[in-house]
């Protein structure tokens, strides 16, 4: 997805049809085409409903604010994507494009070895050990950081949970601030878990300090609330 599709004037338009801000637009969209792109290699002629783009986006109206700006064509049972290359990765399509690539491979292989050349027992041998190795427990590797997102990603993650651009781009400057670290110097894993973590215990901070100061509206400064540790809510 591109790093500024908010600042798309067809987002513009779908954001006042829907009656919602650029960037709670930009996390349906890639909430949309993520699920397109693991379901479809072409972006046409997908079998899905308006009803089920609401459903999915969590907004009424988002497909036909789609098809307004020429981003959607057809309708329900025959839906496409025009410049479906354009929003989504390959990644996935070229994986599935592989695996079935190199299972032709083994396939061919097998037909083209001599007859006399394969015994039984060295094959049914071949293929239990083939099953053992595929049931054991996948590890993921030690001692690697997980990758830390970029500002578009915590806006696509803002806006799937209801929080303000503002407060994650508190957040965001608090995290890059401290390394992306959390309060028991740990590397942050679930940034989803993480942000709606720091974003709940902010305002529950601000509400004390506007009760305490006897102030029930404004703009709060944007160094207002934070503290000497900026991984404090972090991960907690």
């Amino acid at each position: 997805m591109r790093s500024n599709l908010g600042d798309d004037p067809d987002v513009v338009v779908i954001a006042d049809m829907v009656g919602l801000d650029e960037f709670a637009v930009v996390g349906r969209l890639h909430r949309l085409w993520s699920w397109l792109d693991q379901h479809s290699e072409s972006g046409t002629n997908v079998r899905i409903s308006s009803a089920f783009v609401a459903r999915l986006c969590g907004q009424e109206g988002f497909a036909d604010a789609l098809i307004a700006v020429g981003w959607l064509e057809g309708g329900d049972g025959a839906y496409t994507f025009p410049k479906f290359d354009r929003h989504n990765g390959s990644s996935a399509k070229r994986r599935d494009s592989e695996s079935k690539r190199k299972s032709r491979s083994r396939k061919e292989g097998q037909l083209s070895a001599p007859k006399a050349d394969i015994c039984p027992h060295t094959m049914r041998d071949r293929e239990e050990k083939s099953r053992d190795i595929d049931s054991l427990p996948r590890e993921e590797p030690e001692g690697v950081a997980p990758s830390n997102p970029t500002w578009e990603q915590v806006q696509a993650i803002a806006a799937g949970q209801m929080i303000s651009t503002d407060i994650a781009e508190r957040w965001f400057d608090d995290m890059e601030a401290c390394g992306w670290l959390d309060a028991k110097n740990r590397s942050i894993k679930n940034h989803h878990h993480a942000l709606k973590a720091w974003a709940t215990r902010y305002q529950e901070n601000e509400a004390v300090k506007k009760s305490r100061n006897g102030s029930g509206g404004g703009r709060v400064n944007r160094n207002a609330g934070t503290t000497n540790n900026p991984s404090e809510y972090a991960g907690r």
